[in-house]
């Protein structure tokens, strides 16, 4: 069971470190971080899978922190390491867009546009097509969890269901 009361500082500061990069993944990631979902519920995302992931986390060893600014600088680097993590797979989902965008001017239905209010821009009804199945598609082969576990902590990665998680 997880209780803040028997944690020591060192145990407070995985769960710290662990939960600010989920908050960068949770912002820039594809499905999870998407204008749709209220940042409330981004927060307690990230969280909740800092409290699952305490027990593994914990193994790993920090570097000594001295001071408040050391702390902060270690938690300005654990946000952008979440958040460009989150970015590579919206990179992913951008290139379908465009693919659908250009696919739509091809065949002529490039007028046909669709207000994204997640992007405030005008994609063609062919890309909103091709990105709407490209996010079945990567909820189907569990890109969520690909998103979640591509994030290590330390070497040896998160270990979900006795395996160690990692991208190919």
């Amino acid at each position: 069971m997880f209780e803040f009361v028997t944690y020591g500082a060192e145990k407070l500061q995985i769960f710290l470190m662990v939960s600010i990069r989920a908050a960068g993944m949770f912002v820039m990631a594809p499905v999870l971080g998407d204008k749709a979902i209220p940042p409330m519920i981004k927060a307690g995302f990230a969280i909740l899978l800092a409290i699952v992931l305490i027990p593994v986390a914990s193994q790993v060893t920090l570097p000594p922190v001295d001071s408040t600014w050391q702390l902060l600088l270690f938690a300005i680097k654990e946000f952008l390491v979440g958040a460009i993590i989150g970015l590579f797979f919206t990179l992913l989902f951008v290139g379908v867009r465009m693919a659908g965008d250009i696919v739509g001017y091809q065949i002529g239905l490039m007028m046909a546009n669709i207000m994204d209010p997640n992007t405030n821009s005008q994609h063609s009804m062919v890309s909103e097509f091709y990105y709407l199945l490209a996010v079945l598609i990567f909820l189907a082969i569990d890109g969520h969890q690909a998103v979640i576990s591509g994030s290590e902590v330390g070497r040896g990665g998160w270990r979900c269901r006795g395996k160690v998680r990692r991208l190919p």
